[in-house]
């Protein structure tokens, strides 16, 4: 999906996406990632205790660079250390190309309601596929064969939505074609 972005981005496609969440459990009082600001002048992140953690090394997980940043003396001496991590210090991970990301973001965040016209648009197809048609997991294994039957199931779907809008009028959706 994050390649998908890069790939629009870089042949003038503007995106609308909105930022998926982060994963994994969260205490209610601890310090989410999100609370971490980045200084794109001093390349550093400043933690919620106003700290420098800044960078460290690339780290590579998934076949995805990461950039790593820290800042071991902070932490030791943080009185908020509990609330943010329970090893010795906090890794915050950036992806490398986390700058182009932030300007999907930023964009979305900034035309709402064109973003709202594209969930109206494009999502309710999903929607339709999953609850309606109760489509909810596919019956083959392997990428290939999964990527037939969702086709299959978008083939159905527009050709049912192309008899809608023409209401069964069978002549005119020849001439048409």
């Amino acid at each position: 999906m994050l390649n998908n972005y890069l790939t629009c981005t870089d042949n003038g496609v503007t995106c609308l996406v909105s930022k998926p969440k982060s994963g994994g459990r969260s205490k209610e009082n601890c310090f989410k990632r999100e609370q971490f600001i980045y200084d794109i002048e001093k390349n550093c992140y400043i933690c919620p205790c106003k700290k420098e953690l800044s960078f460290k090394r690339v780290d590579e997980r998934c076949g995805k660079k990461y950039l790593v940043y820290n800042n071991f003396s902070a932490c030791n001496e943080c009185k908020s250390r509990s609330k943010c991590t329970s090893s010795k210090y906090r890794n915050i991970l950036r992806i490398s190309y986390q700058d182009k990301l932030d300007i999907v973001d930023k964009r979305t965040k900034d035309k709402k309601d064109l973003y709202r016209k594209r969930q109206s648009i494009v999502e309710h197809v999903f929607g339709t596929i999953k609850s309606v048609w109760g489509y909810k997991q596919c019956l083959c294994r392997r990428q290939w064969k999964v990527d037939g039957e969702i086709s299959l199931s978008y083939l159905c779907y527009n050709f049912r939505r192309v008899l809608n809008i023409y209401g069964g009028n069978i002549k005119e959706l020849i001439r048409i074609i």
